[in-house]
């Protein structure tokens, strides 16, 4: 279906960007009746349900909509995503197991771990567009399999305007940033090989508008389709060639720029906020100093920016709705939102992400479609290798891949069980011209956080029960060397896993030693 991309082109430039709704459109029950209304079953392809537009069973429509280092707290300030999603669907605990921008979003493309998708961190050797092969990923699966696909915003770190005629293949319609990715004003996009500049419009909005016509062409056609919205909020604002290191915080829209000038950051409450003793901690940080007054002040700003510039993100959900409802889609489409990491601010005296700690690793995950529950927070947990096979499954198409993570459906429909043993890791950042592989590697359970550095051979062990802040870690305390043990040899297994070897069950971990007698 590719070919779609001519043809589209010339139309989607002309037609002037609708008004945005000042609230986003109320969500009622009394929406026209759509064109496929069965529920998501996650059944798997065949020859002719793929390609067949007359199969009994008819397949839904999905829409992924992705912000940029979105913290699970930030969710407070989004109500209409909150109300359209979160109250209309299923909230899991959603992990990023890459906290980075590159990696989470190979992974979401491929449904693996960077061990085999190869895409260990946002540049280097190992790391950006080039190192990730696009001849198999979601998009060409569901285009095979009969769907009408999209992609706008953010693609991976290093697509710029010299990829522009790369294939890109699987889809039908290719809306990429391809210069000032985090500029927010003054950008690029790639509008399916034609490039244009956008000096003064603000980049939410005009994604928003181009996912409303994108949605309107495709909803009036007899494919089924898949929409990928890749916001860039609220990422700071940075060069893309140096994106760990920005220079400062997103811009909001004019008419967001007023709006919580009386909040802060919930990471101000965390105990780990600007932590005091960090001896227990890896030597990159402790070498790091407590946070001074001025630095507080900065993430302040920084916060309320960030949450800023998730009002457009916002109301963009609540439009990508109206558009679906309007065309009579809504009941027939499944919405996952999702952000591709997490962020710290402050919190053990850290700002950003790529780290082994909670605020980098949970991230908002809501889904809402045919057949999910209404209105259920589940404790199971989502990972970015995860979206890929569940879409996939709804769409019933064929992955290219051996994939690595789990069709999520039946944790959703059914309350299966999902990771309790997931494989968490970071690339090295390039470094002096060297590109070490890896940064750090470990094993997130229901309870335990394991991490172990390969180029130090430091590791740390976190009992969330008992320290659900990450306050001390539990490494050297003889009481955990049984667990400790046990996590290590796991992590061996997983560190080199593909397939369904990334989801094996394990025994039960070992107890805690009792203390010692008169201790």
């Amino acid at each position: 279906m590719t070919p779609l991309r001519t043809l589209v082109t010339a139309g989607l430039l002309a037609v002037p960007l609708l008004a945005l709704p000042a609230t986003g459109a109320a969500d009622t029950s009394t929406s026209t009746t759509p064109r496929l209304e069965s529920p998501v079953t996650g059944a798997p392809a065949t020859a002719s349900s793929a390609s067949s537009p007359s199969s009994a069973v008819r397949r839904p429509n999905i829409v992924l909509i992705t912000t940029d280092d979105q913290t699970l707290t930030d969710m407070r300030a989004m109500p209409i995503t909150r109300r359209l999603l979160k109250s209309r669907g299923v909230t899991l605990t959603g992990i990023s197991p890459h906290p980075l921008c590159c990696p989470a979003r190979a992974q979401i493309l491929t449904g693996q771990f960077a061990q085999n998708n190869g895409v260990f961190s946002n540049t280097g050797e190992h790391g950006g567009y080039s190192s990730l092969d696009t001849s198999s990923t979601l998009a060409t699966w569901l285009d095979e399999a009969g769907y009408n696909t999209a992609f706008m915003g953010k693609f991976l770190n290093g697509y710029g305007r010299s990829d522009t005629t790369d294939e890109t293949p699987g889809w039908d319609e290719w809306h990429p940033t391809a210069a000032g990715i985090y500029n927010y004003r003054d950008f690029t996009i790639d509008h399916n090989g034609s490039l244009r500049s956008y000096l003064a419009s603000y980049q939410t909005d005009v994604f928003a508008g181009v996912a409303d016509k994108v949605l309107t062409r495709f909803a009036n056609q007899p494919q089924p389709f898949f929409v990928w919205q890749s916001f860039v909020a609220p990422h700071g604002s940075c060069q893309p060639s140096n994106e760990l290191r920005c220079w400062g915080p997103p811009i909001p829209a004019r008419r967001h720029r007023g709006l919580f000038s009386d909040v802060s950051p919930p990471a101000f409450a965390d105990p780990a906020y600007n932590e005091a003793d960090v001896s227990d901690k890896p030597a990159w940080v402790r070498h790091r100093a407590r946070l001074d007054a001025a630095k507080r002040k900065s993430i302040l700003r920084m916060h309320r920016m960030r949450l800023r510039s998730l009002q457009a993100v916002d109301e963009g959900v609540g439009r990508m709705v109206s558009t679906l409802r309007r065309q009579g889609e809504l009941a027939n489409t499944l919405i996952i939102f999702t952000s591709d990491n997490g962020y710290l601010l402050g919190e053990h005296r850290l700002l950003g992400k790529n780290v082994p700690y909670e605020p980098a690793l949970q991230v908002p995950l809501l889904m809402r479609g045919p057949g999910l529950p209404v209105g259920v927070t589940l404790n199971q947990v989502g990972a970015m290798v995860d979206i890929a096979p569940t879409i996939a499954a709804a769409a019933r198409a064929t992955p290219g891949l051996t994939i690595d993570g789990r069709n999520l459906l039946p944790v959703l429909q059914s309350r299966k069980r999902s990771w309790t043993n997931l494989l968490i890791q970071a690339g090295a950042e390039p470094r002096n011209g060297v590109d070490r592989d890896w940064f750090w590697r470990g094993v997130r359970t229901p309870r335990y956080t394991f991490v172990a550095y390969p180029a130090t051979g430091e590791r740390e062990l976190y009992d969330r029960r008992k320290d659900p802040h990450q306050l001390d870690s539990v490494a050297t305390n003889r009481r955990y060397a049984d667990v400790l043990a046990e996590l290590n040899r796991r992590l061996l297994v997983l560190r080199g896993c593909a397939g369904a070897q990334c989801r094996q069950r394990f025994p039960a971990l070992p107890p805690v030693r009792p203390p010692a007698f008169g201790t």
